[in-house]
């Protein structure tokens, strides 16, 4: 992690460039790019407009777009139309697309456009792609030079058909004996299955194996082990890599396997950041989504 001063430069820089794209797309959208006055008044105005009985033209034009909703005393602009999304204000959106990154362990711009549309109705494809080269960790990465590798993709229509088995080699971080985790890949889902093994011996795979075609069924194998993602804990790996968007299929593996997005941390919940900072336990919690709930 960057020291506090460099990341204070980041947010400094990432706001005026931001405040750089209000000025060139003005025209287009300028309620993309708010600061936290404009959004406080555009707050007040609608909230205004709600409560009025007889309304003025500019009032039915702010309750077209917009409503705001209150949540444990915080006030919240959203879209009027479902699914409902949060507008936020241009100082809250690095942390936002910091926080998303990271939990998407560091994806790239497609990954965090579709990951932000879920929940936030101003953050744009301009707006993310300003943030990558302000992140120190996937500056190293590109800084390793990586060994080129060309496949073709293996393409299939049906769900189980052919999977992918690969094996990591995890000697450095052995626990309890196990040394290698077997990775079991879908090809046309790219949902993840893992399994620890204490040796790489063809018994041991095709016992694993043997348990994965009873649950899912018998598929056809594809193998490269020579490729091997090292330093990933079994869990981490999986979910990284089911939550990621895949856009050959245009959604995650694990909306495409079981039907619906996945849910981890109060980020990738349907609460405001502003409400998220204030919550301190479970009780919290549980207020929040109560009245979150009501406020639809």
């Amino acid at each position: 992690m960057a020291d506090l001063n460099q990341e204070r430069r980041w947010k400094e820089e990432f706001a005026r460039r931001m405040l750089q794209i209000e000025e060139h797309n003005k025209r287009q959208n300028h309620y993309n790019v708010m600061t936290k006055e404009s959004c406080n008044k555009l707050v007040n105005e609608t909230e205004e407009a709600q409560s009025a009985e007889k309304k003025t033209q500019k009032q039915y034009r702010r309750l077209t777009p917009f409503k705001v909703i209150n949540i444990c005393g915080t006030r919240t602009l959203v879209t009027r139309k479902e699914p409902m999304k949060y507008y936020v204000c241009v100082e809250e959106i690095f942390d936002i697309i910091e926080a998303v990154h990271e939990a998407l362990g560091h994806g790239g711009r497609d990954r965090l456009k579709v990951e932000t549309s879920r929940k936030y109705a101003n953050i744009t494809v301009e707006m993310i792609n300003i943030y990558p080269p302000m992140c120190e960790t996937c500056q190293r990465k590109r800084s390793i030079k990586k060994r080129g590798h060309v496949s073709k993709p293996i393409l299939h229509s049906e769900m189980n058909s052919c999977c992918q088995v690969d094996l990591i080699d995890m000697h450095t971080q052995e626990d309890r004996g196990f040394k290698y985790i077997v990775v079991n890949q879908d090809h046309l889902t790219k949902c993840v299955l893992l399994h620890a093994l204490q040796d790489k011996r063809a018994e041991e795979v095709a016992q694993h194996l043997e348990n994965i075609f009873l649950t899912f069924g018998a598929r056809i194998l594809h193998s490269d082990s020579s490729r091997e993602f090292v330093n990933s804990v079994i869990n981490e790996l999986a979910f990284l890599k089911n939550r990621a968007y895949r856009s050959g299929i245009k959604q995650t593996p694990y909306k495409a396997m079981f039907g619906t997005e996945p849910r981890v941390g109060l980020m990738t919940s349907s609460l405001a950041l502003d409400v998220i900072k204030e919550i301190q336990d479970e009780d919290d919690l549980k207020e929040a989504l109560n009245k979150y709930r009501c406020s639809k």
